[in-house]
């Protein structure tokens, strides 16, 4: 079975300081008939206040993040192994 892994960084960045909305975050491989996530992860900074994960209609796995304060960068960074089965 071939294993990948993979990482995905998403950075914002602004001029002052801005405060953040709701994000939601679509970022783990969807598991399938023909592949297996074995490990995920997600690094959030500045760190949430609070994480939510549902699964959407598609059976997607959404992540949904809500902040305090007030920050100049936004930075995600999601990682993930996945096996594919033949």
């Amino acid at each position: 079975m071939p294993t990948y892994f993979i990482r995905h960084v998403t950075t914002y960045r602004y001029r002052s300081p801005v405060a953040f909305g709701e994000h939601r975050m679509v970022l783990r491989p969807r598991d399938g008939p023909d592949q297996h996530t074995v490990h995920s992860a997600i690094e959030i900074k500045p760190r949430p206040s609070s994480l939510a994960w549902f699964e959407d209609a598609a059976g997607n796995l959404v992540g949904s993040a809500r902040f305090e304060g007030r920050a100049r960068e936004l930075r995600v960074v999601t990682t993930a192994t996945v096996e594919q089965v033949p």
